[in-house]
């Protein structure tokens, strides 16, 4: 008959316990962030829907008046892209390096980069675009930044694909758009 070890049935004991209770703590979170991750993505789809629903309009051959001037891109690019930003943040880093790579794409690699620096300053839209316009006026001193008008604040530099599309009477880079907008809405 085996005897009764008191120490060892403890140490069985206190191992159990310390093993359940990292297993629950990793399980609980890892739930936790898968949650945070799919509700980020339906959001993501919601934020990207209605520039899809534009951008596939264009693309068919509806929406051919221009709605931009060709050398001057709206600060709302750099609001679009850091509204994208921020609700990237809840993804895992591998979507997220993908939806920082579409932004870049579709908005231009300037507004992008100072979108990227103002992801956890604020979160009030005007004060979003306030604090973009001013960061690229800072940073971009040069011959062709500037402030266009009292209404929407715009600088002369955006390479973003939107920028081109909606600039120009030509819907060559329109299907281009409408792809990229489909990848960004699935964080691809």
């Amino acid at each position: 008959m085996a005897s009764f070890e008191p120490l060892t049935f403890a140490a069985s004991i206190g191992g159990s316990l310390v093993v359940s209770y990292i297993g629950v703590r990793y399980f609980t979170g890892e739930k936790i962030r898968a949650e945070r991750a799919d509700l980020a993505r339906r959001e993501l789809r919601k934020t990207v829907a209605p520039w899809l629903r534009s951008a596939q309009e264009r693309a068919s051959g509806r929406g051919r008046s221009l709605q931009r001037e060709a050398q001057t891109s709206d600060a709302e690019d750099g609001v679009s892209a850091l509204a994208v930003l921020r609700l990237a943040e809840d993804l895992p880093r591998w979507r997220r390096a993908l939806v920082r790579r579409r932004c870049r794409i579709i908005f231009g690699s300037e507004w992008s980069a100072l979108a990227d620096e103002q992801i956890h300053i604020s979160t009030d839209p005007k004060t979003d675009a306030d604090r973009l316009v001013t960061r690229a006026l800072f940073q971009y001193v040069d011959d062709g930044v500037h402030i266009l008008g009292s209404g929407k604040p715009r600088v002369t530099f955006s390479s973003g694909l939107i920028q081109r599309v909606y600039s120009s009477n030509v819907n060559a880079e329109a299907h281009l758009l409408v792809r990229q907008l489909r990848k960004l809405s699935r964080a691809r």
